[in-house]
């Protein structure tokens, strides 16, 4: 049986492998300006790159969907994100 995960827990976890991403992409660009290979961090704001993706297709209504299932977003949260794109 598995155990119920709750809000709280999962913000926690979610932080700890925020951070560590983040130190993960920093260290890469650290590397990759060592060896002279260019590096292009992640798209800022926190928008998934399949969402960036959606929106630079043209699939605006997609792109809404896949950004609030990504996020837990408002339609409203989610249409003012993907304007902003």
């Amino acid at each position: 049986m598995s155990t119920p995960v709750y809000s709280d827990d999962l913000d926690r976890r979610l932080a700890a492998v925020t951070g560590r991403l983040a130190a993960i992409e920093a260290h890469l660009a650290v590397v990759s300006q060592a060896l002279g290979i260019p590096y292009a961090p992640p798209q800022s704001g926190g928008v998934p790159a399949e969402v960036v993706a959606l929106v630079r297709a043209g699939r605006r209504l997609d792109a809404i969907k896949a950004y609030r299932a990504a996020t837990g977003a408002g339609m409203d949260e989610a249409s003012r994100a993907i304007d902003q794109i």
